[in-house]
């Protein structure tokens, strides 16, 4: 888990210039290793760590891509 906690950062920082089939992948793994992280509410860390500030485009198209998770339907 803490691996997968350690290659967030280089995901998001791959996932520019993708297909959208490669993104959706990558964005899987993300969101698998999310469940392992620790997050400090209110604290600027993260928001900077993950690089989702400078980069619009990623941070809508990870955002869309919860929305989906979120409601896929399970059995």
């Amino acid at each position: 888990p803490t691996e997968q906690i350690d290659l967030i950062p280089l995901i998001f920082q791959s996932l520019t210039d993708r297909s959208n089939t490669h993104e959706d992948l990558l964005m899987g793994l993300i969101v698998n290793a999310l469940q392992h992280l620790k997050i400090v509410p209110n604290t600027n860390e993260n928001v900077v760590k993950y690089g989702l500030t400078d980069q619009p485009a990623l941070r809508r198209a990870f955002l869309d891509f919860l929305l989906n998770v979120i409601l896929l339907p399970y059995k």
